[in-house]
């Protein structure tokens, strides 16, 4: 096996072997030695990508935020505003820039990474375990250090060296970092809004299934001459698990709108200025929080507060559609013990789906107690990563459901014609 070429960096901690090739530094090798060490292995949980295109979303508001109320235009020879001209070549097709970048010049490269993360470039680089800090501090430092060597290559420099590193640069860089509970928060609230999005559309494809099968089965009963209340009860079940999904779709989009009612620990002319960008990047309607906050009361705030009440919010929406799904496959599964539904074609694979579909509401279930433990005890990096992962998984079993198991169900009668 080939040895991995490392460098040497150091910190106030001391020193630390780093990947020669990485854009990452000594910061973040720190936080890998720990998850070597600790309760969560090497690579056992990588970011989800819902979060980590919302933080560079949340850092890019910012960016343009300080870049606005600087009164600094774009450094027009800083860095080209395409990114796929500059990542073809690897530098920016610009005069040449002094090492002794200014804080605008430093934005404008910084922007431009931003950008390369948000086109999928560099994923592998981003390489921290997002539960091994409270408040995304370990994500913070991962970030601003692929930023930085990114930054450093496009102006032709090798990512990480001491050697022709100066004051000027260090001071730009530390202005322009990304760190700070209450973006973590922004970020975590604007993933778990984009997952939720995504689950209201398949209940939507679920509600409408089950209507059309509310209809289909009234009909062939109708048309088997079977008009009596009680026979026609299976077409009313279907009706009813439409009515829940619907229900719960409500519930979604409740849920939805309050995470997009967001506080930020910044004077009001920032906070003002930073919503209208963020507003402009992701085109929702976000809503700046009438709370006045500190940044030292993000820290210590209880979940029971509104921050983490909205998080908490969510999750019990998610545990509540878990417990209705879990009821409706059980009442499916008994319909079809009792010999009155059927499914056509592939019954076995079918059945699987249903029963996945039961696992991953045990799972969501199981999950709401952690999110509830993690946010009491501010540690919201745990609670989002396990937040994020039940929500695919309930909405992957739903996807898969709907149309292997939903839309193959028949009546039992029509399968013996």
């Amino acid at each position: 096996m080939k040895k991995i070429e490392v460098r040497i960096e150091e910190d106030n901690l001391g020193q630390m072997e780093v990947p020669e090739q990485a854009l990452w530094g000594v910061r973040t090798a720190r936080w890998l030695s720990r998850a070597r060490a600790g309760a969560f292995k090497y690579g056992e949980s990588k970011l989800h990508p819902l979060l980590l295109e919302s933080l560079c979303l949340v850092h890019k508001a910012k960016l343009l935020t300080i870049r606005c109320l600087s009164g600094s235009p774009p450094a027009g020879g800083a860095a080209k505003s395409n990114p796929d001209e500059a990542s073809a070549t690897g530098e920016i097709s610009a005069k040449p820039i002094s090492v002794n970048t200014s804080l605008n010049s430093l934005i404008s490269l910084r922007l431009q990474v931003l950008d390369e993360l948000l086109n999928g470039q560099h994923g592998a680089e981003i390489v921290v375990d997002p539960r091994l800090s409270l408040c995304g501090e370990s994500l913070f430092d991962n970030l601003n250090e692929v930023m930085s060597g990114r930054s450093r290559q496009l102006l032709g420099l090798k990512a990480h060296s001491e050697a022709d590193k100066n004051t000027e640069e260090t001071a730009s860089q530390t202005a322009s970092d990304f760190r700070g509970s209450d973006y973590f928060h922004l970020a975590l609230r604007l993933a778990v809004f984009n997952s939720f999005r995504d689950i209201e559309a398949t209940l939507l494809d679920l509600e409408r299934l089950l209507r059309r099968q509310s209809l289909s089965l009234e009909k062939e009963l109708l048309l088997s001459g079977r008009e009596a209340p009680e026979d026609l009860q299976i077409a009313e079940i279907f009706s009813q698990f439409g009515n829940l999904a619907e229900r719960n779709m409500r519930k979604f989009k409740e849920s939805r709108s309050k995470l997009l009612e967001m506080t930020l620990s910044e004077e009001s002319a920032f906070q003002k200025q930073y919503f209208l960008e963020l507003t402009k990047l992701t085109g929702l309607g976000i809503t700046p929080s009438t709370e006045s906050t500190t940044p030292q009361s993000l820290l210590v705030r209880s979940y029971f507060q509104s921050d983490y009440a909205d998080l908490l919010k969510a999750s019990s929406s998610l545990q509540e559609l878990a417990l209705d799904i879990n009821q409706m496959c059980q009442v499916l599964a008994d319909l079809e013990d009792k010999g009155l539904l059927a499914l056509a074609p592939d019954e076995e694979k079918a059945r699987a789906s249903l029963t996945a579909l039961k696992l991953a509401c045990l799972r969501v279930q199981s999950t709401g107690n952690l999110v509830g433990l993690a946010l009491n005890n501010t540690a919201s990096s745990l609670a989002g990563a396990a937040l994020l992962e039940s929500s695919d998984a309930i909405k992957g079993a739903l996807r898969s459901c709907n149309y292997t198991y939903i839309n193959r169900i028949i009546l039992y009668t029509s399968k013996r014609r």
